[in-house]
């Protein structure tokens, strides 16, 4: 049976640019089953079990013998090839190579040749693929998410997300997002376990209030992250409600606010903290910044 004839496929390509805003395109051989002589955003298959992103750095490695780093992932879409009878479900990733390795054609048979090329001026043709990649990418480039990347991704900037245990599931989709913009982000030992575990009953993981010989893991924990927040650029403090507190802060999240003021960090905080929340004096007084939920707030 064959791929994206028999049974619907699954493929991955990589938008790859340089530090010239150019992007790499290489042009499909005559050998190749459908498109030959189309410029391309390099790609492949997904083999079984095989995770999209790690296909897309497999192929590029084995095509042009460099290895790429992920920024985003720009689209997926159904691939629908008529005249071939072909049907591939593709997503599509903005890439660039990792140090100053140059692409070279690994496989001659399937590539004839490569190039950079501005937005603006692209070879042609282009394949289908490839005419609907640059058509998002171009509205890519405009995105609020894209901004914010520019500001963050080269520097590649420390975030360490703080909070209560009990907002760790929230804490884990705004890692993602923060990831998606450039950020290399770190977030509380217990929250990687919840997730894990696919477990978020915080009493399972605070094992010192049935034993008191476990509040050395609380210390360790607490260590742990207090080293996080010293490494990090900023640290960003989630706070939502809890125990009928609207933009609830706990001692420990104080203390690690307390621990990034002293190290000169700027401090965001999720959300704003009632005027009658008990220690609304102590967070104002750390000058943090209130970014009301609008992670594109946050400024190095």
């Amino acid at each position: 049976m064959i791929k994206g004839i028999d049974y619907i496929g699954v493929s991955v390509g990589a938008l790859i640019v340089n530090d010239k805003g150019e992007i790499f395109l290489s042009k499909r051989s005559i050998n190749t089953r459908n498109q030959q002589g189309c410029w391309e955003t390099p790609g492949g298959a997904v083999d079984f079990g095989e995770k999209r992103e790690n296909a897309i750095k497999r192929e590029i490695k084995e095509e042009f013998g460099v290895d790429i780093e992920i920024i985003d992932e720009l689209q997926t879409f159904d691939e629908l090839l008529l005249k071939e009878k072909q049907h591939w479900v593709a997503t599509i990733y903005v890439a660039r190579i990792k140090g100053n390795k140059k692409p070279k054609i690994m496989e001659p048979r399937k590539c004839d040749a490569i190039g950079w090329f501005t937005i603006n001026n692209l070879p042609t043709p282009l394949s289908y693929v490839t005419t609907l990649d640059t058509k998002a990418y171009r509205e890519y480039l405009k995105s609020d998410n894209r901004q914010i990347r520019k500001k963050h991704l080269d520097k590649n900037k420390k975030i360490t997300i703080c909070s209560s245990s009990s907002f760790y599931k929230d804490v884990l989709k705004i890692e993602k997002k923060l990831k998606r913009v450039g950020f290399k982000v770190k977030i509380p030992k217990t929250a990687y376990r919840m997730r894990m575990n696919k477990n978020f009953k915080v009493e399972d993981y605070k094992t010192w209030f049935r034993d008191k010989n476990d509040y050395k893991k609380k210390t360790k924990l607490m260590n742990e992250h207090f080293k996080k927040v010293i490494e990090a650029d900023v640290i960003l403090v989630v706070n939502n409600k809890k125990n009928g507190i609207q933009g609830y802060i706990g001692a420990n999240t104080l203390m690690e606010m307390a621990l990034a003021y002293y190290f000169k960090k700027k401090i965001f905080v999720w959300n704003d903290v009632g005027s009658n929340f008990q220690i609304e004096e102590e967070v104002r007084g750390l000058n943090p910044i209130f970014i009301n939920q609008d992670l594109s707030k946050i400024k190095l």
